[in-house]
């Protein structure tokens, strides 16, 4: 009598798991679907999408990481800013993927060499050696990372300045329109 209990159970707690992730699968086609129709995005274009965004996010979580390993890196993160201005064109680039085309730089540029001076940044404090020229390297791998943050945090500033002007502009057709 038990074993027929647990095994009614155990049959309706698969088919249920079956039914809610089917109707979840369903519900993320019909999101990925709609999002492709509102965006204008071919199938091509989206796969090329998901790939290139599915790859950014990878690359701005192990930024985040190799930034909170380093009292040198969080130093620069405070200053430039430049993993926070990454998740923020990234939101940006999820909301409006057309966009992707002007991030060309950011995406197969910035966001790399940052990831390998970062890299080679921890590699060198992890050998514990220190010397005159081995100062010198880490002070321009710095140096680097500074510059690539700042870069990144100007794209961002760059976006919200855009971003501002649109809503500018809509607020003065809207006061025209009205006045």
């Amino acid at each position: 009598m038990n074993g027929i209990m647990v095994l009614l159970v155990g049959t309706g707690y698969i088919g249920w798991v079956i039914y809610r992730n089917g109707r979840t699968y369903f519900r993320y086609k019909k999101n990925l679907k709609k999002y492709q129709t509102t965006h204008h995005l071919t199938d091509s274009d989206l796969e090329m999408y998901q790939r290139i965004m599915d790859e950014l996010k990878k690359q701005i979580i192990y930024l985040n990481e190799l930034t909170n390993k380093s009292r040198n890196l969080k130093k620069i993160e405070q200053v430039e800013l430049g993993v926070a201005s990454a998740k923020g064109i990234f939101k940006h680039l999820v909301k409006y993927p057309e966009a992707i085309t002007h991030f060309s730089d950011f995406l197969y540029h910035k966001v790399p060499e940052i990831l390998r001076a970062s890299e080679r940044f921890l590699s060198i404090k992890e050998d514990k050696l220190s010397t005159e020229e081995i100062t010198l390297a880490t002070n321009g791998i710095l140096s680097t990372i500074r510059v690539l943050s700042e870069s990144i945090t100007d794209d961002y500033e760059r976006l919200v300045s855009e971003a501002s002007e649109e809503i500018s502009l809509s607020k003065k057709l809207v006061e025209r329109k009205n006045g």
